[in-house]
């Protein structure tokens, strides 16, 4: 099947959507395609045609049906429709990511909520990360980068009131951490704990930020140099599990990150 063939194909799944809907729920007489589609029966009959003629459709013991192909290409259409709305709606998170760093599922975002800059509020995405640690009492992530506040949030949680929040960051991170002066006074009370609060990957830069808060949620951050451009949340059990299961291959291979003097801060 040649390219013109296969555009072809696609092209009459897109304009005859509705009516492959009807008969994927079941074989249908034409009269009662025409009326639940409100058509005349010219049009019908033209696009019964085209859909017999591509193999979509069958004509058997008075009533249209789908075929074996029909039926399998048209969930695939319906399944590639549902992934590209979901796209769409996300634009604003996905355009900061590419397809071989972000290989979740898009259909499992249905319900997922996005925190972009905002006229009046640029820093909404970043004030939404640190309102979940404020309120999490157990946090397991992987950073590309740190801020400030965020880790200031995370020290008073873990030092003050006990919360147990992990994270592994990459190189540029944990040099962040152990050398800035802002930072290390923080970064040396929490590695000071018999459970460090950083563990550093040097083996690839961290495309993305990815945090679990409380078994309950998922937060994923994206940023462009070094600049939050967006923050995902979604409570989807697909998207814990696969934010679970990215976060516990990051801590299976990290490392103790050294203090100023490049002695390891612990484990």
């Amino acid at each position: 099947m040649d390219d013109d063939t296969i555009s072809e194909l696609v092209d009459l799944l897109r304009r005859r959507a509705e009516l492959l809907a009807s008969l994927g729920e079941g074989s249908r007489e034409k009269r009662d395609l025409v009326e639940a589609h409100d058509l005349p029966r010219s049009t019908l009959d033209r696009a019964i045609r085209e859909l017999e003629a591509a193999d979509l459709v069958e004509y058997a013991d008075g009533t249209y049906a789908l075929t074996a192909v029909g039926a399998h290409l048209v969930g695939e259409f319906d399944a590639f429709v549902e992934r590209a709305e979901q796209a769409v709606e996300l634009e604003p998170f996905l355009r900061w990511t590419t397809p071989e760093t972000f290989d979740l599922d898009l259909r499992s975002l249905t319900d997922a909520e996005v925190w972009t800059p905002e006229p009046g509020d640029p820093w909404a995405m970043v004030n939404r990360h640190v309102s979940a640690l404020e309120t999490a009492d157990r946090v397991r992530g992987v950073l590309p980068l740190v801020g400030l506040h965020a880790v200031e949030t995370v020290h008073e949680r873990v030092t003050g009131d006990g919360a147990d929040h992990r994270f592994v960051v990459d190189a540029s991170a944990a040099e962040t951490l152990r050398t800035d002066e802002n930072y290390l006074p923080l970064f040396r009370d929490l590695q000071a704990r018999p459970e460090p609060t950083f563990l550093r990957d040097d083996r690839e830069a961290i495309p993305y930020f990815v945090g679990v808060f409380d078994d309950e949620f998922v937060q994923i951050g994206v940023d462009e140099d070094g600049d939050p451009r967006a923050l995902l949340e979604s409570d989807s059990e697909e998207v814990l599990t696969w934010a679970c299961d990215r976060i516990e291959r990051y801590r299976a291979r990290a490392e103790p990150v050294p203090d100023a003097d490049g002695h390891d801060s612990g484990r």
